[in-house]
């Protein structure tokens, strides 16, 4: 029809294309959990109003990998090649979804937390806020992504599947052992995503009373019900207890 605009898809937008691909042959199933967070809310305030800033992002994701380090079936994933398997990784690594401009376009990028259970707090905001500032190619994450999208469509899918289907190491490297998507500042949230991590978190903006819905999307071939549900449980009392310590210890 006259009017109609083709555009070509930019790098970005092919790797969000390629993620989905993979993602849509997961058994993916989200649950949720009303959370009471007014003891971290106080803590990060007060630490906010001493001049420490950590945003919810860092707080959730490190509260996570300290739940994983307690509960390993969170550090597994489901290989299907050369045979059905599930792999356990030694620890977690965290992969944050951030809207970057590049290219003269919105687009969404991952930043790593290789060590997100040990580093400090603080560390991990430094480098959350590093990312956001620096160029989108300083990263050697983007990179790779931004070299492997720029790949004709027959390379593509065979370096996702291997990735994603045959090999732990390549998963663990490139995609993480676990997801957070973080689009509450903004006024929405997905209620279930699509995503090729065995969890990945996503979670509502902050209600007047304190709470918190935190969802958790999960591949039904590694975890049930009952080991999602605890490990929410688990990350609550976490986010109200060792994370409001070490809060309390950076302004102490």
């Amino acid at each position: 029809m006259a009017g109609i605009r083709t555009l070509r898809l930019s790098a970005p937008r092919r790797f969000i294309a390629d993620l989905m691909r993979v993602s849509q042959s997961m058994p993916l199933v989200a649950f949720h959990r009303t959370m009471a967070l007014q003891p971290v809310i106080a803590a990060r305030s007060e630490a906010a109003a001493a001049g420490v800033k950590i945003p919810w992002s860092v707080l959730i994701s490190k509260a996570y990998a300290q739940v994983a380090r307690r509960r390993p079936e969170l550090r597994r994933c489901f290989v299907r090649s050369p045979w059905a398997r599930i792999a356990e990784f030694p620890k977690s690594i965290a992969a944050i979804a951030m809207e970057r401009e590049y290219g003269g376009e919105l687009a969404v990028f991952f930043v790593q937390f290789p060590e997100i259970e040990s580093e400090s707090l603080l560390e991990s905001a430094v480098r959350l806020q590093r990312y956001q500032s620096d160029p989108v190619e300083s990263s050697g994450t983007n990179r790779r992504v931004l070299r492997m999208s720029k790949y004709p469509w027959p390379i593509r899918p065979m370096l996702w599947d291997l990735a994603v289907n045959w090999l732990p190491s390549w998963r663990q490297k490139y995609l993480g052992t676990f997801g957070l998507s973080v689009t509450a500042g903004m006024g929405a949230t997905a209620v279930q995503l699509l995503s090729p991590q065995t969890t990945t978190l996503h979670y509502d903006a902050i209600q007047p009373d304190g709470t918190m819905v935190m969802r958790l999307t999960f591949d039904h071939r590694v975890l049930d019900g009952g080991p999602v549900a605890r490990a929410m449980v688990d990350l609550e009392a976490t986010l109200n207890g060792e994370i409001v310590e070490e809060l309390r210890g950076l302004i102490r």
